[in-house]
């Protein structure tokens, strides 16, 4: 083996083992993404596979290595895809047909048939798998920059992949032997090319799901786990930016009968009418709009440039919703309903005042036998 060849199969070894590491990293502080995982054991495969073409033993070690290694590798790979964009798991009739022609590549090297033919199997079942990767990635319905980059990569992968299947056979001639192979400049070019685009792949995968992993903490730290809306604190940065600008409505909403709902229904029932009001909630809210879930069975609405009757209005239409929208997906013996207080406030008040009235509109809501709205006294003009 020439030093070419040994200096090109350690720098892989590295590279990869870097990556490793990258991910045993990302790993560490984020136990629970499976793609990780699965992207972790494809590098694993894969730097051992790369490792392996440095310790050749004959065509049969160097077809079994082969066969059995890299589509490990690529599968794991194909499963980082699936986790990454949710997908199903698939593609079973395309796969056995891939480990169909890697068999049979083995198979031929054992029986010493024509190593051209073996070479041909091999190659194709790899490209199989390969194009299973590019298309999972071709499938995606929103693709962002990285997914586009994924793509093109992949793709280079499929045809890089193709072309060795052509090319490498036309200029070493169909009785091409396993000596002739390992001493050939242009399977080592096509070698070395595939490991570097199989390196950016990764590199891409590894940056995707590390964004996919930070917009998740992002959602878990702007977003309420239950209903998805904005948590309390959330909410009330992005009400407080608005209502420094501009006057509007503040619409405090309350469950009512919250607890007799837990202690005669369970939890999961409560959790159901929260989600139900969320869901009406977040229909009612406009562009402008902000709303969140800021206690237990506390909500909070945000109207800029509305006035208290627009509110009023909004909060009518929430309240039947909410008592229309249990009745048809809730399996309760009585109707569920809410309160709420409304209250308008002046550009740049301060926010805990405006929180404060439509606290005590809301209270005289409950006051007066609950299910219905109440309104803060209007601002002097």
């Amino acid at each position: 083996m020439t030093d070419f060849t040994v200096t090109i199969n350690t720098l892989y070894v590295v590279l990869f083992g870097t990556a490793v590491m990258c991910v045993a990293a990302l790993l560490a502080g984020m136990r629970r993404k499976r793609a990780l995982a699965w992207l972790f054991g494809s590098i694993a495969i894969g730097t051992l596979q790369v490792w392996t073409i440095g310790l050749s033993r004959g065509p049969l070690f160097d077809m079994a290595s082969a066969t059995l290694l890299v589509p490990l590798a690529l599968i794991g790979f194909a499963q980082a895809l699936r986790q990454v964009y949710r997908q199903p798991y698939g593609y079973w009739r395309w796969r056995s047909a891939a480990f169909g022609l890697l068999i049979a590549a083995f198979a031929g090297t054992v029986l010493e048939v024509p190593y051209v033919l073996a070479y041909a199997a091999m190659v194709s079942g790899f490209a199989m798998i390969e194009c299973e990767l590019a298309y999972r990635v071709w499938k995606v319905s929103r693709k962002r920059w990285l997914d586009w980059a994924l793509l093109a990569v992949l793709m280079g992968v499929v045809a890089v992949e193709a072309s060795r299947l052509v090319v490498v056979p036309s200029i070493l001639g169909l009785d091409m032997g396993f000596a002739e192979l390992r001493t050939s400049d242009v399977d080592r070019t096509y070698l070395v090319v595939l490991g570097a685009l199989e390196l950016l792949a990764i590199v891409l995968i590894i940056v995707r799901v590390a964004a996919w992993a930070l917009a998740d903490i992002r959602f878990r730290a702007e977003r309420d786990y239950l209903t998805g809306l904005y948590n309390r604190g959330t909410f009330e940065y992005l009400a407080l930016d608005s209502i420094r600008r501009e006057p509007g409505v503040l619409i405090l909403a309350d469950l009512d009968h919250f607890k007799r709902i837990n202690d005669r229904y369970g939890h999961d029932m409560g959790d159901g009418a929260i989600c139900v009001f969320a869901d009406v909630l977040e229909k009612a809210t406009e562009r402008r709009s902000v709303c969140g879930r800021i206690g237990g069975e506390e909500f909070a609405l945000h109207l800029p440039l509305a006035t208290l009757q627009d509110a009023a209005d909004i909060a009518e239409r929430l309240r039947g919703s909410f008592a229309q929208a249990c009745r048809e997906s809730l399996s309760v013996e009585e109707d569920l309903s809410a309160s709420m207080g409304c209250a308008e406030h002046a550009a740049g008040e301060d926010l805990s005042a405006i929180m404060q009235r439509a606290d005590e509109a809301l209270y005289r809501a409950k006051e007066k036998g609950r299910n219905r709205v109440e309104l803060a006294e209007r601002l002097a003009a």
